[in-house]
C-alpha cells in the first residue's frame, strides 16, 4: 500500500516495513530524514509521520549485525537480477523490435474446419489446418526482474566449496544487498577479490540468447535457457560466481575458472559507449534444485515420486540428469506488481509460460517451454484438487523420453488418468490411462486419422483429437482476438500437453445420458423391471453420443430409440416384424453352439403351444419360446443372427438422434453421414472404429436406419471396452479424485462379477462399485483430509443394479471388512485380493 504513517510508541522502523509489504531500505529511500548520513543506522521518533511508497529501491544489511542500512549515495557496482524470458510485443512495439521464438515442440495454430450438413453426405466445406506455432517476441526484453533476493559478498578465498549448499550457508558474508523492484542491487567496493552469491535457492545460469540492448546483440534474443549445459551440472548448479572489481572494471569467472560472461543492461537507444561504473551488471538466474542442498533435493525427490507413483530412486536417477526449477522461490520473493508471478500455489505460472527451454544440437534443437513440463499434484493432505507442483523439470528427458523415464517406470491404470502431463513422443507412450483418453476423445478423431481403441498408445490421431477438443472448449495457450471480438484461430497457439485446464474440462463434459436412459424396461418376462447385461453397459457409447451431440447440433438433446435390450426383448422386436424363425427343427438333437463370442447347448424344442416346426419355420406369438438359450433363433436375409446375437443384446450398441424436429429423415441421415468424418464407419466394418447402421432401403426389412443413428461398438476389442453398472463408474474416474484403491474379489478361486464393493469411513459410504468380468474393481473419491482409515466391505447378491430378481431371496454373502490407511492425497492403495465365502445352497434370506 502506500500513503503516510505516524511511528507509534516502542514501534520499529522493521515492524513498520514489514506490515506495509517494504523492505526497509524502500522505507528508507521514501524518507531521507531518517538518514542523517550515509552507512548510519536509519531511526525514527514517535509521532513522526513517514510516507509510504511503493517498493522501489534496494538496501544493504550490515552482515554481522543483520541491520538494514541506509541505501549508498555512490555504489561503484549496481547489479541487476533477471528471469529469463520472453514478452509478447505490444500494440505499440515497432516492427522492427519483433522476432519470433521458432516453433515449439506441442504448440500448434489450429484452425477448425467448417462442417457442410445441409448436403448429403456432409463434408467439409473448410478444411481444418495445423501449424506449428512460433511466438512473437519483443527482443528488447531482457527478462523480468526478481526483487527481494539477498545477494551476499565474501572475501575471496572464504574456504570450501561455495556450490555446496551446507558450505555457502556456513559462510558469513562481508556484506549484503537485496534486490529492488527492479532486481536491482548495489555495493560500493574496494578493489580485490570478491565471491558473489544469491541467498533464496537462485543460482547463475549462463545464457547466449540474451535479450534486450546490447554492444553485440547475439541473432536470436529471446533468452532462451540451454537446458544441455544445465544437464551437465548434474545438480551442482551455480551458487556463486569469482568477481574481480578493478578501478576501471568488473570480471568473473565461474568455479572451475572458468570466464563467465555478464552483460551489461543497457537502456533503450545506448551503446557501449555509454557504460559507466553504475551500468548495472545482468545476471540471469534461476531457483534450480541443488544436490547439495539436502533438504530441497529430498523434498523433490518425494513430491515426484508421489506425482509419478514410482521409487524414490528411480527419481535420483532423473535428477541427476535432468535441471529442476524449485518454484517455492517464488512463492517466498514474488515478482511484485506482475501478472507473471500470482499468490498462492500457482505463483510464477505465467512466467513458466514465458520461458523457452532449448536443447539439443543447433539444427535439431526442440524447443518447449518451461510450464509445459509442469506436473500436478496434492499440495497438502486436505487439499481436493491438484495443483501445479512445486519442482519443474526442464524438459521431457527422464520424465516422458530416454533411458528409464519416470512415465515408462510408473504403474498405468485407469484409475492413474489425470496423473501425467500426457503428450505425443517418440516412441509413443503408452498406458492404460491413455485408453480412458481415448474413450474421452473417441469422436474427436476424423475419416484418415481415427481414435484407435485397440491399443492404449498416445499417437498422432490421438493428438489431432485432443487439439480439436481443446480449440472447441476454447482451451487456448495464448488466445487472440480477430476484428469481430472472436478467437482468432491462426494467431492463437493450443498446445498438444494434457495439462490441468484440460483434464479440468474433459472431467466437466459429463455424458447427458445415464444408465437409466439405456437400460431395458420392456422384456416380456420382467416387464416394467430396468435391466442390463449381468456386467452392465460400454461407457464408450455415453462419450461417443455426446461427442456427436457437441460436433453436430450442441444446441440440442440426445433422444435415445433403443440402446439395450433383453435377448427376449430383442426376440419379441423381431417377431412383430414377421423376421423371427426357428434355427433348429423341434426334432434336432442338442449340440454345443458357438457364435459372436457365445458358447451355448442348444437342441430342438416344441412350440410354446407343444406344436412341431422344421428348420426355419417362421415364429407366431403362439409357438415364441422367450427363455430358450442364445443360438435358437435367427432373423432373415441381412440380419440372419440378429434376433439372438444383435449388439444390442450385449450392451454395445445405441439407437439415437438428437431430436431433429420431427424426426426427419434426411436430417437424421445426414447426421450418421457427419460421423464418419470423425471417425466412425458406415456399411463396411473396419477393426477398432465404432459401426454404424446403414440407411433403410428396404421398407419391408429389418435391417437399416430412417429416424435414428444405430452406433455400436462391435469392431473395437471387448478387451478395450468398459462395462459399468453405475453413473459413477460411467463417467470414469476423475482427475482431482485424491482417494484411490484398487482390488480384486474372488469366490472359491475364481473372478466374482457383480459383487459391491463399499469404501466407508465410520458410518459414511465413500463410493460404491461393482467387479467387472475379471473380479476388478476400483473407488475413487474427492475427499477432504484423506489421511486416516477408512473401511473397505465387500458384498454379493444376485439381485444386484440391473439383474432380475431371483426365483428365490438370497442372502448377501459378504466378506471380511478391510482396514485401509491412507497417508497423502492421491495415493493410489492397491488391496490384496478380497475372498467372498462360498454360496449356500438353497439358502433363503433371514435363514
Amino acid at each position: 500500500m502506500s500513503g503516510t504513517h505516524t511511528v507509534a510508541q516502542g514501534e520499529t522502523l522493521p515492524e513498520i516495513a514489514q506490515r506495509n509489504n517494504l523492505t526497509l531500505g524502500q522505507l528508507v529511500a521514501a524518507n531521507p530524514d531518517l538518514c542523517p548520513q550515509s552507512g548510519a543506522t536509519p531511526s525514527a521518533s514517535p509521532g513522526q509521520t513517514l510516507a509510504i511508497p511503493p517498493p522501489t529501491f534496494s538496501t544493504q544489511v550490515d552482515s554481522q549485525t543483520g541491520v538494514s542500512l541506509c541505501p549508498l549515495n555512490n555504489p561503484n557496482f549496481v547489479g541487476v537480477l533477471l528471469w529469463p524470458s520472453w514478452r509478447f510485443p505490444q500494440p505499440e512495439t515497432p516492427a522492427a523490435q519483433i522476432s519470433q521464438t521458432g516453433t515449439l515442440v506441442d504448440h500448434w495454430h489450429y484452425v477448425p474446419g467448417v462442417l457442410n450438413l445441409n448436403v448429403s453426405p456432409p463434408n467439409w466445406s473448410q478444411a481444418e489446418r495445423f501449424t506449428e506455432a512460433s511466438y512473437s517476441h519483443d527482443v528488447l526484453h531482457a527478462g523480468d526482474p526478481l526483487p527481494h533476493i539477498q545477494v551476499d559478498v565474501f572475501r575471496a578465498g572464504a574456504g570450501g566449496d561455495l556450490d555446496d549448499h551446507a558450505t555457502l550457508s556456513g559462510q558469513v558474508p562481508l556484506v549484503s544487498s537485496f534486490s529492488d523492484g527492479a532486481g536491482r542491487f548495489q555495493f560500493n567496493l574496494e578493489p580485490g577479490d570478491y565471491v558473489l552469491s544469491l541467498k533464496g535457492r537462485f543460482s547463475f545460469i549462463q545464457n547466449d540468447f540474451q535479450g534486450g540492448v546490447l554492444p553485440s546483440p547475439p541473432q536470436s534474443r529471446h533468452n532462451g535457457v540451454q537446458v544441455d549445459a544445465l544437464q551437465n551440472l548434474e545438480g551442482r548448479h551455480r551458487l556463486h560466481l569469482l568477481m574481480t572489481v578493478t578501478a576501471q572494471q568488473v570480471t568473473f569467472t565461474s568455479a572451475g575458472g572458468g570466464a563467465f560472461a555478464v552483460e551489461r543492461l543497457l537502456a533503450s537507444g545506448q551503446t557501449a559507449a555509454d557504460i559507466v561504473r553504475t551500468t548495472p551488471y545482468r545476471f540471469c538466474v534461476l531457483p534450480l534444485a541443488i544436490r547439495s542442498n539436502s533438504s530441497q533435493w529430498e523434498a523433490c525427490t518425494e513430491s515426484l515420486r508421489r506425482a509419478f507413483n514410482v521409487q524414490p530412486a528411480q527419481v535420483q536417477a532423473l535428477l541427476r540428469r535432468t535441471p529442476v526449477l524449485d518454484m517455492d522461490a517464488l512463492h517466498r520473493w514474488p515478482i511484485e506488481g506482475a501478472a507473471s508471478a500470482p499468490s498462492g500455489a500457482d505463483a510464477g505460472n505465467d512466467l513458466l509460460k514465458r520461458t523457452l527451454l532449448l536443447s539439443g544440437q543447433e539444427n535439431t534443437v526442440r524447443r518447449s517451454a518451461a510450464y509445459d513440463h509442469a506436473y500436478w499434484s496434492f499440495a497438502t493432505a486436505e487439499a481436493t484438487t491438484r495443483s501445479r507442483g512445486r519442482f519443474v523439470p526442464l524438459g521431457s528427458q527422464g520424465i516422458f523420453l530416454g533411458d528409464n523415464p519416470l512415465y515408462g517406470l510408473a504403474s498405468k491404470t485407469k484409475d492413474t488418468y489425470g496423473r501425467y502431463a500426457l503428450r505425443m513422443t517418440a516412441p509413443l507412450l503408452e498406458g492404460r490411462d491413455i485408453r480412458e483418453l481415448k474413450i474421452r476423445l473417441i469422436l474427436w478423431g476424423s475419416d484418415t486419422q481415427w481414435v484407435d481403441l485397440r491399443n492404449d498408445r498416445f499417437d498422432q490421431a490421438l493428438r489431432d483429437a485432443l487439439i480439436r477438443f481443446k480449440a472447441n472448449r476454447q482451451l487456448f495457450r495464448r488466445k487472440l482476438l480477430n476484428a469481430q471480438n472472436g478467437s482468432d484461430y491462426a494467431r492463437s497457439t493450443i498446445t498438444a500437453l494434457v495439462d490441468d485446464e484440460t483434464y479440468a474440462m474433459l472431467d466437466s463434459e459429463l455424458p447427458s445420458l445415464n444408465l437409466d436412459s439405456v437400460a431395458d424396461s420392456d422384456d416380456p418376462l420382467q416387464q416394467g423391471t430396468a435391466l442390463l447385461t449381468d456386467q452392465g453397459y460400454s461407457r464408450l457409447l455415453f462419450y461417443a453420443a455426446e461427442i456427436s451431440r457437441r460436433r453436430i447440433a450442441p444446441e440440442r438433446n440426445i433422444h435415445v430409440h433403443s440402446s439395450f435390450r433383453t435377448v427376449a426383448h430383442n426376440r419379441r422386436v423381431y417377431l412383430g416384424l414377421n423376421r423371427l424363425h426357428w434355427r433348429l427343427a423341434n426334432s434336432a438333437p442338442v449340440a454345443t453352439f458357438e457364435q459372436s463370442g457365445f458358447t451355448t447347448q442348444v437342441g430342438g424344442v416344441m412350440g410354446a403351444n407343444n406344436t412341431a416346426h422344421v428348420a426355419g419355420a417362421s415364429v407366431t406369438a403362439a409357438t415364441v419360446r422367450y427363455r430358450e438359450p442364445r443360438g435358437t433363433y435367427v432373423g432373415g436375409s441381412g440380419d440372419y443372427w440378429a434376433p439372438d446375437y444383435s449388439r444390442h443384446t450385449t450392451g454395445r450398441a445405441l439407437d439415437y438422434c438428437m431430436r431433429h424436429p420431427g424426426h426427419v429423415v434426411e436430417a437424421v441421415q445426414r447426421d450418421t453421414d457427419a460421423l464418419k468424418l470423425f471417425g466412425a464407419v458406415r456399411s463396411t466394418h473396419a477393426d477398432g472404429r465404432l459401426w454404424l447402421e446403414p440407411r433403410k432401403v428396404n421398407a419391408s426389412s429389418a435391417a437399416g436406419t430412417t429416424t435414428w443413428i444405430h452406433m455400436d461398438t462391435g469392431d473395437i476389442p471387448m478387451a478395450k471396452e468398459e462395462f459399468v453398472l453405475t453413473d459413477e463408474d460411467a463417467r470414469g474416474p476423475r482427475w482431482d479424485a485424491n482417494l484411490i484403491l484398487r482390488g480384486r474379489v474372488l469366490q472359491q478361486g475364481s473372478a466374482r462379477l457383480g459383487t459391491r464393493v463399499r469404501l466407508h469411513q465410520g458410518d459414511q459410504i465413500l463410493a460404491t462399485t461393482y467387479t467387472d468380468l475379471e473380479g476388478r474393481f476400483s473407488l475413487r473419491v474427492r475427499q477432504g483430509q484423506v489421511t486416516g482409515s477408512y473401511t473397505v466391505r465387500a458384498s454379493y447378491n444376485p439381485q444386484y443394479p440391473y439383474q432380475p430378481p431371483p426365483e428365490v431371496a438370497a442372502q448377501d454373502l459378504e466378506a471380511p471388512a478391510q482396514s485401509v490407511t491412507f497417508t497423502y492425497a492421491g495415493e493410489e492403495i492397491i488391496l490384496g485380493d478380497i475372498t467372498l465365502p462360498e454360496p449356500v445352497a438353497n439358502n433363503p434370506a433371514g435363514q
